[in-house]
């Protein structure tokens, strides 16, 4: 059997990909039982391996924390633009509007604990993804033309009031 047979688990010897456990160097016995891999699957006599030779995965695969805090930031900095630019000019000019965004501003910060962690970038903008697609769910989808602010639905006022709390996190964050 070739290691490299596609749907088989093998056992190498450091890793054991199917149970994750790890196989101690010094150890010269065999790798864990494990019902899921058949006796002949398991690895030959011991020899020297790197963990990375042994685990590699493609670079475009990999998700890395600069491209999550891209994509968050790209989130919250799209929603200013198509929501937050205008709905809060209008929020500022209407009484109303404004004391119903600081509203939804409090129910998103109590959703997402801020009383007791700081809001970041990360946390608004998976809020937003979240409330786009269960939105989405239940038919609602994003205007198409400028919004009518005299009277927003829930899921735009929503959307605003994470605009009003990206607006109070550390510019730097959002750069």
């Amino acid at each position: 059997m070739s290691l490299r047979d596609p749907g088989r688990v093998v056992c190498v010897p450091d890793f054991c990909p199917r149970t994750g456990d790890s196989i101690p160097p010094d150890d010269e016995t065999a790798p864990p039982d494990d019902p899921g891999i058949p006796r002949s699957a398991e690895a030959g006599p011991r020899r020297a391996a790197l963990a990375s030779d042994t685990m590699r995965v493609p670079n475009n695969r990999v998700a890395t924390r600069r491209s999550a805090a891209v994509a968050a930031r790209t989130t919250l900095t799209s929603l200013t633009a198509t929501v937050g630019t205008a709905g809060l000019a209008a929020a500022h000019a209407n009484p109303g509007l404004l004391a119903e965004v600081d509203q939804h501003a409090a129910g998103v910060r109590d959703s997402l604990d801020g009383d007791r962690r700081p809001l970041t970038v990360a946390a608004l903008a998976g809020y937003v993804e979240g409330l786009r697609d269960a939105a989405a769910e239940y038919g609602w989808t994003p205007p198409a033309e400028p919004v009518d602010w005299s009277e927003p639905d829930w899921t735009l006022t929503r959307l605003l009031a994470v605009c009003l709390l990206a607006r109070g996190l550390d510019p730097r964050h959002l750069a």
